[in-house]
C-alpha cells in the first residue's frame, strides 16, 4: 500500500491531464452538435398551426421538400406552388408578423432536406399562429431560431483558442506524469539495492 501512495503525485497529474482534454473536447462537440441538430418546431401544413416562442429573435421557415408524411416517404417540389401562401399571427392579439422572402437556402441529411422559405422576426416570447394555405397535400413546415455566428463570436474564438491550449497542457502534464512515475520507479529500485 505504501507503494501504491509514493504514486499519488503522478496519478493526480494524469487526472489533471485526463480533464484538460476531455472536458473542452467535449464541450466543443456539444455546441457543434447543437448548431446542426434540429432544435425548432415541425408541423404538417396545410392548415394552421400554433408554436411556442420562448426564444425571442430572428427565425428562418423550412419546407421540408423530402421527408416522412404520415409515415411515407415524400418527395416535392422545392418551391412551394404559386397560389401557395404563409401568414404569421401572434397570438392571441391576431396582429401580423412580416414574412420576408429568404434565399434560396438548402439542407439535407439523412435522405430528408429542407429548403428556406422566408425568415421572421419574433420579438416577443409567447404563441405564434402559422396559417398556410394553397396547398393540394399534406406538407412538413419547419421554424427554427436562427444561430447567429458573429453575436457569438467571442465564444468560438475563446472555444477554438483553449481546446489546444488545454491539449497541450494536458500532454505536458501527461508527460510530467510518467517522467514523475519513472523517477519513483528508480529511487525506489536504488533503495532496495542499498545495504
Amino acid at each position: 500500500m505504501n507503494k501504491i501512495a509514493r504514486f499519488k503525485g503522478p496519478i493526480l497529474l494524469l487526472l489533471l491531464a485526463a480533464i484538460l482534454i476531455a472536458v473542452p473536447s467535449v464541450l466543443m462537440f456539444a455546441f457543434l452538435y447543437s448548431l446542426f441538430s434540429e432544435t425548432g418546431t415541425t408541423f404538417v401544413v396545410p392548415g394552421e398551426a400554433t408554436v411556442n416562442i420562448v426564444k425571442p429573435g430572428d427565425y428562418t421557415l423550412w419546407h421540408k421538400s423530402k421527408t416522412l408524411v404520415d409515415g411515407c416517404f415524400m418527395s416535392f417540389a422545392d418551391d412551394l406552388p404559386s397560389g401557395a401562401t404563409v401568414t404569421v399571427f401572434k397570438r392571441p392579439e391576431g396582429q401580423k408578423v412580416p414574412l420576408q422572402r429568404a434565399s434560396s437556402v438548402s439542407v439535407e441529411s439523412g435522405g430528408t432536406r429542407r429548403v428556406a422559405i422566408g425568415k421572421v422576426t419574433l420579438d416577443v416570447p409567447g404563441e405564434y399562429q402559422i396559417v398556410v394555405t394553397g396547398l393540394d397535400e399534406k406538407r412538413v413546415f419547419y421554424l427554427d431560431h436562427d444561430y447567429d455566428l458573429f453575436s457569438n463570436a467571442g465564444w468560438w474564438i475563446g472555444g477554438f483558442l483553449m481546446l489546444p491550449l488545454c491539449f497541450i497542457l494536458g500532454l505536458l502534464f501527461c508527460a510530467a506524469a510518467f517522467g514523475w512515475g519513472i523517477y519513483i520507479l528508480v529511487r525506489m529500485s536504488t533503495q532496495k539495492e542499498t545495504p
